[in-house]
């Protein structure tokens, strides 16, 4: 059998006798369109989203197949209506996945936020991911990187969760810039660079409490600080601070010189009333809380709500001492 390559645009092809295409970007069979004609439009930017359903497999067992499929096809469509109401495309429907594009980062995250408020207390639950970047646009199909991106995203999601890259974050308008958090770098097929990921915050449970004072927030222009104490130093973050980072590299605001502790570990943000601790290492933190002393917290890649005061342990458990902890405290500037 003779194979002839073909480069249509970005998008290496593979032309079979059968008089099919086959595409190395997305890993799929094209019926023949002439081999000019395939790729219709130019490239442009678009968001590109998958939003996975997770818990099929179980519910499979738990209620039958007719049931199942039922259950399964009602939130497919349901999740195209969505898509349609925000503006997006819904491209196609690839198991129990969807694909849809849309014009801006905004509009992709609207959906999100409505895909998910949808199935919050479902026996269903979805996982999304989106990226915004410059696609191929075929008729009825978008080919290039985003794709690639965008799936690796939803791979990287967990049930509930909707998480996107950096690139698209940059795009956010005032809606939602503020409503992100950063969670880590990952590794996508074809790409050199590790890419920076970060969460929508979709819901308040996205953000772990701590016990001192469930409801403890402050207004944007209240006069309030965190005092950081470590070895010796003091850092005070008032409502205006930029991001503050902690770790073990040196171009950290707080740098802590232990082996447990990542070059980036954690970073402290003042976001919707509250100081929040925002984990982003390898080891995770302990933070234990005054009025809590044996009741520590862990976090691993997750945003904490800091109140009142107590200590931070990064990478280590509290009981091995508090030589390079990091005190804290929150009260009135």
């Amino acid at each position: 059998m003779q194979l002839f390559l073909l480069a249509v645009y970005d998008c290496e092809v593979a032309l079979w006798e059968s008089g099919r295409y086959f595409c190395n970007r997305s890993g799929g069979y094209i019926q023949n369109k002439g081999v000019f004609g395939m790729v219709r439009d130019e490239n442009k930017n678009l968001v590109v989203m998958f939003a996975d359903i997770t818990g099929s497999t179980s519910l499979y067992e738990q209620r039958g197949d007719r049931e199942a499929l039922q259950l399964i096809s009602e939130c497919l469509a349901i999740l195209s209506d969505v898509t349609s109401q925000c503006g997006g495309t819904h491209i196609k429907t690839i198991g129990d996945e969807i694909m849809s594009t849309f014009p801006t980062p905004d509009d992709a995250a609207r959906a999100a936020i409505l895909m998910q408020e949808r199935y919050q207390y479902n026996i269903l639950s979805i996982k999304i991911g989106f990226h915004f970047g410059p696609v191929i646009a075929d008729k009825d199909d978008v080919f290039g990187d985003a794709v690639n991106v965008a799936a690796r995203m939803a791979s990287l999601a967990k049930r509930d969760e909707i998480i996107t890259t950096d690139m698209t974050v940059q795009h956010f308008t005032a809606a939602f810039e503020n409503n992100v958090r950063h969670l880590d770098t990952a590794t996508v097929k074809g790409k050199a660079e590790l890419i920076p990921i970060y969460q929508l915050i979709w819901q308040d449970e996205d953000l772990t409490i701590m016990p001192a004072d469930m409801n403890a927030t402050h207004a944007d222009n209240d006069v309030v600080r965190l005092t950081l104490q470590q070895a010796g130093q003091e850092f005070i973050l008032l409502t205006t601070t930029s991001a503050f980072t902690i770790g073990r590299d040196v171009s950290n605001s707080l740098v802590v010189a232990r082996n447990s502790v990542s070059r980036t570990h954690a970073k402290l943000e003042f976001i919707r009333g509250r100081f929040l601790y925002l984990d982003q290492s390898s080891n995770g933190t302990y933070i234990v809380s005054d009025d809590e002393p044996n009741n520590p917290i862990f976090a691993k890649r997750e945003t904490i709500n800091l109140t009142g005061s107590g200590y931070m342990y990064l990478g280590y458990k509290p009981e091995l001492g508090k030589d390079d902890a990091i005190r804290y405290l929150i009260g009135s500037a």
